[in-house]
């Protein structure tokens, strides 16, 4: 009897500690993430020196990125006061849409705002003097349309994906919504990470580029001055 009872024991922590590390990690995620995006914003808007188009777009970023960290901070709080109190996590699709409609789309948002500021270094470095000449709310229809692009899609697939169950076991992306909006999320994700890695790689062999390019005239006006 005492070997049952020790074994349920254990899988009774097993279960706590599966739930209660992911918790943990969401509430510290989402609070130094979201204060330090935050901080990041208010630099941004009060400061005249960062009126550029790069620090516009690194302020898209953390609009998305604070709005991420939040719901992920709430979702984790809840979590755990549930799991204090030894409260159910299951309740109704409905009332998890107002936390996690926001966390699924700026997600996306951020990872998508990453790409566009690699764009943006892309564009100053390769065309300096051209990109000197463009308005910023022209360079700014990229930040825009990396908005809209995903609160469009998910939108729409979360409104033709929407779990018909009553009662779900847990407020999670999973369960809200059918596997396909799971799959979705996490593909466009990637998506944009690779679209991220491919312009910042091209970034990184223009730079070496012009550095080479740099040191071939340096060298080559030391040698002409010598002779």
């Amino acid at each position: 009897m005492s070997s049952n009872r020790s074994v349920i024991d254990i899988n009774s922590l097993n279960i706590l500690n599966l739930q209660l590390i992911p918790s943990i990690s969401w509430v510290l995620l989402g609070l130094f993430g979201s204060v330090g995006s935050f901080l990041l914003f208010a630099v941004i808007c009060t400061n005249p020196k960062c009126r550029s188009n790069f620090y516009f777009c690194l302020m898209h970023v953390a609009i998305a990125d604070t709005i991420y960290c939040l719901s992920s901070f709430i979702c984790g709080l809840k979590r755990l006061i549930l799991l204090a109190l030894t409260l159910p996590e299951s309740c109704s699709p409905t009332e998890c849409l107002w936390v996690i409609i926001p966390l699924t789309i700026a997600k996306n948002v951020c990872l998508a705002q990453a790409a566009v500021v690699g764009f943006d270094r892309l564009l100053g470095v390769s065309m300096p003097f051209r990109y000197k000449t463009f308005e910023i709310k022209h360079l700014q229809v990229a930040d825009l349309i990396m908005w809209v692009l995903p609160t469009v899609i998910f939108t729409y697939q979360m409104i033709v994906s929407f779990n018909p169950a009553p009662i779900i076991a847990s407020c999670s992306i999973g369960q809200i919504w059918l596997p396909i909006v799971g799959s979705l999320s996490s593909g466009l994700g990637l998506a944009w990470e690779v679209l991220s890695i491919l312009i910042y790689s091209l970034l990184l062999a223009v730079l070496l580029h012009r550095m080479y390019t740099a040191k071939h005239k340096g060298n080559s006006t030391t040698v002409s001055q010598g002779n």
